[in-house]
């Protein structure tokens, strides 16, 4: 009697007891750092058997170019995360190529891709090309001089900032520059102390430029490369100059979503004035105060407040969305935020 019906019936049915290995590549080229040149998978594995999975059996195979093919061991984190030993010793134009090996002690083993180092994955390591992103409130177009200046501006980068100046000139006078200084969460300090010789009028141009810390280095400027930020300067009262407040304003809330693996902080920037109290309260869905973060503006512009995705006691917070409550005085505003694993 045949069996091909039942074998047609059966032969495509998982083994119920599979080693499952998940893993998402990661997008687009690695971008090169010269910081820290290196690189570590996240891998979800399980064993449906509910068999151990041997852990010198479970490792990222990799190479270089044409290179020999190399081992990074996986460490089991929790609940069947696993995340490799550091992988390096690339340069810009290299290619990585690399698979996913894993066993358990039911004897199963897989690989990801299926077709392991016949057919790896593929990623070439890319020159940094991003250069940094520059925030800040410029100065009003007339303003009174009774003193040093200071100004701040928000300077994030894909790799890491070098350092940020303030380039700037009074009337016709040759530029000058500032160095400013990182406060902490990428909030930058320059401060400009003035020697005006008249009464004024004096006119002061002035540019935020930034750089990273790539070969050669990426620099970006506050306005665009080319233009400046002008404002007339008085060094004797005018009834006429009313410098009002800076409003407070939500500029932008990041990442989102929050990775609990990779213990993302919730970055909130925002423009006030200087010794602006801001707090913002985190709701659960089921309108739960989670946590409430207190902030004093430091500095009068562009500021930035953070949550760690932590309730009141300092346990991570579990997975799902949020609702982020942002206040300072009479402004308010809620954003939402979705935390995951």
């Amino acid at each position: 009697e045949s069996t091909d019906a039942l074998h047609c019936r059966t032969h495509e049915i998982p083994d119920r007891n599979m080693l499952h290995i998940s893993h998402t590549p990661p997008l687009g080229s690695i971008t090169y750092n010269p910081q820290m040149p290196y690189i570590s998978f996240e891998v979800n594995i399980r064993a449906h058997s509910n068999a151990a999975i041997i852990a010198d059996s479970t490792f990222v195979s990799y190479r270089i170019n044409r290179g020999q093919w190399q081992r990074a061991y996986l460490n089991d984190v929790v609940n069947d995360l696993w995340i490799s030993d550091l992988i390096g010793g690339w340069a810009p134009g290299d290619t990585l190529y690399y698979f996913i090996h894993a066993a358990d002690a039911s004897g199963r083993s897989a690989n990801h891709p299926l077709t392991a180092a016949s057919d790896p994955h593929v990623k070439i390591v890319a020159a940094d090309t991003q250069a940094p992103v520059i925030q800040h409130v410029s100065l009003p177009e007339e303003m009174l001089y009774t003193g040093p200046i200071v100004l701040s501006a928000i300077v994030d980068d894909n790799i890491a900032v070098a350092g940020v100046a303030v380039v700037y000139a009074v009337n016709n006078d040759a530029l000058n520059s500032v160095v400013m200084a990182d406060t902490g969460n990428n909030v930058w300090i320059g401060q400009l102390d003035l020697t005006l010789e008249s009464p004024g009028p004096h006119v002061l141009r002035y540019r935020v430029e930034a750089n990273d810390i790539a070969n050669p280095p990426n620099v970006s400027w506050f306005p665009a490369a080319g233009e400046w930020i002008t404002t007339t300067l008085n060094t004797v009262s005018n009834q006429d100059i009313a410098i009002p407040p800076l409003s407070v304003e939500l500029i932008r809330h990041f990442p989102n979503p929050l990775r609990i693996s990779r213990n993302d902080a919730l970055r909130i920037d925002y423009k006030a004035d200087s010794g602006q109290p801001v707090e913002i309260s985190i709701y659960n869905v089921r309108g739960q105060l989670v946590n409430t973060v207190h902030h004093q503006t430091g500095y009068s512009g562009m500021n930035r407040i953070e949550w760690n995705g932590r309730d009141k006691s300092g346990k991570p917070s579990t997975p799902g969305l949020y609702l982020i409550r942002f206040v300072s005085g009479e402004y308010s505003r809620v954003i939402k935020a979705m935390l995951v694993e």
